[in-house]
């Protein structure tokens, strides 16, 4: 039955040529105007600057295994990562075990 339905609609959109115009005229003008519109954006390179980012896994986690290629990847994009130690987050930056550029206000 679906099949019906799609066939006959098929072919009343394609009986007429301004239909057919527009199907085929359209898509190619919206892809026209979008790749105009984002050229720009495009065409920059973005090159983002280094930053730092804090990290602590617990020595039980299934992420332990994780944390290497994670390092590797963080590397190669510049993110430097510095591991919190043990401890309460608000206690540590308190007593300035931890610096405050690695956790925001």
């Amino acid at each position: 039955m679906p099949f019906i339905l799609i066939k006959n609609n098929l072919k009343l959109m394609l009986r007429s040529k301004w239909i057919l115009i527009l199907m085929i005229i359209l898509p190619l003008v919206t892809i026209a105007l979008l790749a105009n519109a984002f050229r720009e954006m495009l065409d920059s390179a973005y090159k983002m600057e280094e930053f730092k980012v804090g990290y602590r896994v617990e020595k039980d986690s299934g992420y332990k295994e994780l944390l290497e290629p994670f390092q590797t990847v963080c590397k190669e994009n510049s993110i430097i990562l510095q591991e919190f130690p043990e401890g309460d987050i608000e206690v540590l930056l308190k007593s300035e075990a931890v610096h405050r550029d690695y956790y925001p206000a």
